[in-house]
């Protein structure tokens, strides 16, 4: 076994795989782990984050072995539409409720794709909307309004 990976992209997301594990394991210790039968606050996050520790070595040993792609430069268009329609929900979600939000959210993400069609956006759109509506506002009765100020 060679000290080089042949597989870029699996040993570059069991690196990221490993900083978020070890950061949750970090941060998760700071918390009482409780019992068994009755866990405390750290526990899911310590349980989640060796998991994830766990997949990242996996994945690396993985990438010394079985040859496979690099690591392809970024899409830099996704990565803006991304964090910007983040962004977006995170800003809107109180003045303009869930309907502004997930609207925008979805709006941003879809410019991410080239050729994107307005229609089809439009439609993700209004089918996200409503599925966050049924879920959060109804199922859920999360503390947010479908507009920013009208409460369903």
């Amino acid at each position: 076994m060679s000290w080089r990976p042949v597989d870029g992209q699996a040993f570059g997301a069991g690196m990221v795989f490993a900083a978020a594990g070890g950061l949750g394991l970090v941060v998760g210790h700071g918390y009482p782990m409780g019992s068994i039968g009755r866990m405390g606050p750290g526990a899911f996050p310590v349980l989640v984050s060796a998991g994830l520790v766990l997949i990242a070595l996996a994945l690396i040993l993985r990438s010394f072995r079985v040859a496979g792609p690099g690591i392809a430069p970024p899409e830099w268009r996704v990565l803006i539409c991304g964090v910007g329609a983040i962004l977006c929900f995170g800003l809107l979600i109180r003045p303009a409720g869930l309907l502004g939000a997930v609207s925008a959210l979805t709006l941003v993400m879809g410019l991410a794709r080239p050729g994107a069609r307005w229609g089809e956006i439009a439609a993700v759109a209004a089918v996200m909307t409503a599925f966050c509506w049924a879920v959060f506002i109804l199922g859920l009765d999360a503390p947010m309004t479908l507009l920013g100020w009208i409460r369903p």
